[in-house]
């Protein structure tokens, strides 16, 4: 069993608020952009391969992954964004809307480019992003591992529940 919890931006927010992807722009010093074009693809896809590396997934798992995020993206309201430092890609996030609600997931930064703020520019980023398409709310999820919930709450979002995922071996 594990804990997840469920985070949304806390109502006074919190940190700085970077632009939003969608008009470009600078947050804590990165780039920020959602993918639109085969270059920020390209940087995307690489940057996937490298947590998917970093996890242990193989190489058919990782294009698989690949190709599902290019059909989430050209065929639902879902999209990626990049933190760049400089000209490289240093961090994604994905940002998936569902009706008024719209979810970050899959928050990653490269191993070399940790802890110097990419993944909570790109993070900071995304409820401006959420409201420029329209979302009234941003939720995150993460386990309770003792690092993430503390993290977010320092980018200001606040736990509004818990879940329990359960699972059996088949």
């Amino acid at each position: 069993m594990a804990m997840v919890h469920a985070f949304s931006p806390s109502p006074s927010g919190g940190g700085s608020n970077p632009p939003s992807p969608s008009g470009g722009g600078q947050g804590g010093g990165f780039r920020i952009i959602c993918v639109d074009d085969e270059a920020s693809w390209s940087d995307l896809e690489e940057s996937i391969r490298t947590d998917t590396r970093e996890h242990g997934w193989n190489t058919a798992m990782t294009e698989q992954y690949i190709a599902l995020s290019r059909w989430r993206a050209a065929k639902t309201p879902h999209r990626f964004c990049l933190a760049y430092d400089r000209e490289r890609a240093v961090a994604h996030v994905g940002l998936f809307q569902h009706g008024p609600i719209a979810y970050l997931h899959g928050l990653y930064t490269r191993p070399d480019a940790r802890r110097r703020g990419a993944g909570g520019a790109l993070t900071l980023a995304m409820p401006a992003e959420a409201d420029a398409i329209g979302s009234a709310r941003l939720t995150l999820q993460c386990i309770d591992d003792g690092y993430l919930p503390g993290y977010y709450r320092r980018l200001g979002y606040r736990a509004v529940g818990e879940q329990h995922l359960w699972n059996k071996p088949v």
